[in-house]
């Protein structure tokens, strides 16, 4: 019994200290978003259209698996919406849409074995 604490001990202080170096990374990511900002380092702005054309032939090939989550209900059709990765030049985006019921999808790619990307 007492072995199995310390075994679940350790993996508690690994599961701390890798968390803590992922929070402290994230952290000093951001500082150095907001230095680059600082001195005029802006990223480069894409139109959605020029972006559709760009990775065509990307997703073209990809296998991506596309799924209904939900419904969004939005009764005033107002959108505010905003990347909380990059909140430091970056302002959310406003758009007005017909109010109504719209579908949630995530579109979810399987680079291999357990290592998924989600939109």
């Amino acid at each position: 019994m007492f072995s199995k604490l310390i075994t679940g001990y350790k993996q508690l202080v690994v599961y701390s200290w890798t968390w803590w170096a992922i929070k402290l990374l994230m952290r000093v990511a951001l500082l150095i978003m907001g230095f680059l900002g600082l001195f005029g380092c802006k990223p480069k702005t894409v139109t959605s259209d020029k972006l559709a054309f760009d990775l065509k032939s990307v997703l073209d090939t990809a296998d991506i698996e596309e799924v209904l989550i939900g419904e969004l209900y939005l009764p005033t059709g107002q959108i505010i919406a905003g990347d909380p990765f990059f909140i430091n030049d970056h302002k959310p985006f406003k758009t007005k849409v017909n109010p109504g019921k719209y579908p949630v999808k995530l579109l979810i790619h399987k680079v291999e074995e357990d290592h998924y990307r989600v939109a």
